[in-house]
């Protein structure tokens, strides 16, 4: 579960929210968004200070005065995520304003940042202690207990949830054992679902979130793991097999649609150096797979497990397919593109950010723009209706509305952005899958040259069939204890 906390903001608003709005620590404002006002620290800042002497009769700013106690201007919560827990900024955001809306309402007056910046995800949630129909918040020990109540609950709608641990050894569950005897284990279950998925989705955080929509629950801690519905404890990814660790899922969903002419033949007279080292690591995995002394790793499970049915022959083929096309002769050349493409899907993120954070700046001022002209338009106004018209005519008066059609302008201008940044997330998503592709190659070519290459799937054989003798043996172990139990 997460963190939360709160801090009394009494003094100071305005430099509270440009703390939180940080663009170095939100990706340039990429993870920000805002609830009843602008976001942007000023204009936020005017919001809030325009609610909240409406509602409290009192100055925003306070006092400074030494020994004059100021009442409390806005609430500054802080939900924070264990670095051991799989949290993306996009899902924690996404987190943070679904608790904002389940524990405030829509009448709430906040902003809301994920920052990234550090190890632990975190979001921070600026609310005006006054909303825009006037309710009050407080920060005491119920507000803050009902608020982590909410918190958690929200959390486990999106599978975040305390990791029970229990006590014994590893052995094997009977349950589990009964699963694998009937041919429905929990391991084999999770493995069916993940080979399906790795044809579909784009990359690791895609697949886990997915198998999150299928009723699986994911936790980070020490190492990934998960658990299907139904199933006692969670397994760890890496004990599911070595084709489900972290960097194979990886690897097989980057080269999954990569491959193109995989069995490209290279004549050895024009085989280059790079080209020749792989040619000659294909040659010995086909030998190793023929004495049976490589772990069968088959790439199409419904095919029979073959040299050219290997997983690592399929990757390295793949690998020498993308260098044999593009025409890289040399480690200098692989290294050299890895660059220009790191550079190119950094340059890509840069743009992207600036023009989301003015999506986001129109969407609000379009939102009460449109208040604006339905509540100016209306006969007779409530309190709290004359209050948010007031509000929405700083917006409109700040920047420069006057009429629809400036209104109609801006959604224009908005929906120019919002093709712009489809372009744009189309670029960076190109030029970092070609990133990640090319800079794997450089990783697995030095593995080739360091003698690592070769040696580890020889010895992931041994570790496997270890594995299974000890696999075995719990099996037994756990089948005698439960003939033992029935006696009684």
């Amino acid at each position: 579960m997460p963190i939360l906390k709160s801090i009394a903001v009494h003094t100071s608003v305005n430099r509270c929210l440009r703390y939180v709005l940080n663009p170095d620590k939100t990706e340039g404002l990429l993870y920000t968004s805002a609830l009843n006002c602008l976001c942007d620290p000023d204009e936020a800042y005017l919001d809030m200070k325009m609610i909240y002497e409406n509602y409290s009769g009192k100055s925003y700013e306070g006092s400074t005065l030494k020994g004059v106690k100021n009442p409390v201007k806005a609430i500054h919560y802080i939900q924070s995520f264990s670095p051991d827990e799989y949290i993306s900024p996009e899902k924690a955001h996404t987190i943070a304003k679904a608790f904002v809306k389940k524990t405030f309402g829509d009448d709430v007056q906040v902003v809301i940042a994920t920052h990234c910046d550090k190890a632990h995800v975190h979001s921070h949630i600026v609310i005006n202690s006054y909303s825009v129909t006037g309710r009050k918040y407080y920060d005491n020990w119920n507000s803050r207990e009902h608020a982590r109540e909410y918190s958690d609950r929200v959390c486990e709608v999106y599978g975040i949830q305390p990791l029970k641990r229990k006590k014994g050894g590893k052995g094997l569950k009977y349950n589990e054992w009964e699963h694998r005897r009937k041919g429905t284990s929990w391991k084999q279950q999770i493995c069916a679902e993940i080979d399906a998925l790795i044809r579909v989705v784009a990359d690791i955080n895609e697949l886990y979130e997915e198998l999150e929509k299928r009723g699986y629950t994911i936790k980070h801690v020490n190492a990934p793991a998960i658990k299907a519905e139904g199933q006692q404890r969670f397994v760890r990814f890496k004990t599911l097999g070595e084709d489900y660790t972290e960097d194979r899922l990886r690897s097989r969903i980057l080269w999954k649609d990569s491959l193109g002419n995989a069995e490209m033949n290279v004549a050895p007279d024009s085989q280059s150096p790079i080209q020749s080292v792989y040619v000659s690591t294909i040659d010995r995995l086909h030998i190793l797979i023929t004495e049976g002394k490589k772990i069968p790793r088959p790439h199409n499970p419904d095919l029979p497990y073959l040299p050219n049915n290997d997983h690592d022959v399929y990757i390295l083929s793949a690998q020498l397919s993308v260098i044999s096309r593009n025409g890289i002769s040399s480690i200098e050349e692989l290294e050299h593109k890895i660059e220009n493409l790191k550079e190119d899907y950094e340059g890509a993120i840069k743009q992207i950010n600036p023009v989301t954070a003015e999506i986001s700046r129109l969407e609000g001022v379009i939102e009460q723009s449109e208040k604006y002209f339905a509540l100016s338009g209306k006969g007779e106004l409530s309190s709290a209706e004359q209050v948010m018209l007031n509000l929405c005519r700083q917006t409109v008066n700040a920047n420069g509305i006057t009429n629809r059609a400036d209104l109609d302008r801006l959604k224009k201008e908005k929906s120019e952005l919002d093709s712009r940044l489809t372009e744009l997330k189309h670029t960076f998503e190109v030029s970092k899958k070609q990133y990640e592709m090319y800079r794997e190659i450089a990783n697995t070519y030095h593995d080739i040259c360091e003698g690592d290459y070769i040696s580890r799937l020889i010895a992931a054989e041994k570790e496997k069939k270890e594995e299974d003798r000890q696999e075995t043996k719990e099996e037994q172990q756990t089948v005698t204890q439960k003939k033992k139990g029935l006696r009684r």
